[in-house]
């Protein structure tokens, strides 16, 4: 090897060693900015929504900028919502037995936190909107739903129990998908049976409508729903078939 070939390796060598002391200085001077300046987390707000699989209540994480009052938000929208604040930093869990108001309580808090203007007169007043919009989504819902199936002359509170089910999950589904799914697969069923589909197809939509109940009550929700379709002068046969899709009472 001649002497101008060693010179160019050994030049070649020195760069490439340069780029990777370069390189790892850099690493290292990342690593400990993250480390002693992780950033400032008030400066977004993220709101997760986990709906548990469980068959009578859903909860949601909402993730609160350290600089806001928790207790102050929370002390204006509280009633009939449970506040969980575990190890999780700067979270806590909302959870509600009522599915639409929980979504209240987390679209409110959500638009608090990304507004920034937070005090007793804004909290009652956002809540007071996203309540009236959530309200109105619920009764569009069920119309919308009844209309696309072709179900129709519903009492406008059922329509309302079927707006609210979009809200709702049950062992990891959607209720309101499963709703619809369930009124398309009995109207199929009852036609090839020679039956009428229009009936099943009722039924089938109303079926679950006791898991969205604007109170508590004990009673299974077959039951119950069978009891609000009773309320809401729903057909002896539609109201049987609500109470016994789980075997609770004879059909």
């Amino acid at each position: 090897m001649s002497s101008k070939t060693k010179i160019v390796v050994l030049r070649l060598k020195e760069v490439v060693y340069t780029g990777i002391f370069v390189l790892l200085g850099i690493i290292v001077v990342i690593l400990l900015v993250t480390l002693f300046f992780p950033g400032n987390k008030n400066e977004s707000t993220n709101v997760l929504s986990d709906n548990t699989l469980s068959d009578n209540a859903t909860s949601d994480i909402t993730y609160l900028p350290g600089t806001y009052s928790t207790s102050l938000i929370l002390n204006d929208m509280a009633a009939n919502i449970e506040i969980i604040v575990d190890d999780t930093p700067e979270a806590i869990v909302i959870s509600a037995f009522d599915p639409v108001r929980r979504e209240i309580a987390r679209l409110a808090l959500h638009q608090l936190l990304t507004d920034g203007r937070i005090h007793p007169a804004r909290i009652e007043e956002v809540v007071a909107k996203v309540k009236k919009h959530v309200e109105e989504e619920v009764i569009e819902t069920g119309k919308r739903t009844t209309i696309d199936l072709g179900v129709h002359g519903l009492h406008p509170e059922l329509i309302r129990i079927i707006g609210k089910m979009k809200y709702r999950s049950s062992y990891g589904q959607n209720l309101l998908q499963h709703a619809r799914e369930t009124a398309n697969l009995c109207a199929v069923m009852a036609a090839e049976l020679g039956l009428n589909p229009k009936k099943a197809k009722r039924a089938g939509l109303l079926h679950d409508i006791g898991k969205v109940p604007d109170e508590e009550n004990e009673l299974p929700h077959a039951l119950y729903g069978m009891k609000l379709a009773e309320k809401y002068k729903e057909k002896p046969d539609i109201c049987n078939a609500i109470g016994a899709h789980h075997d609770e009472v004879e059909m």
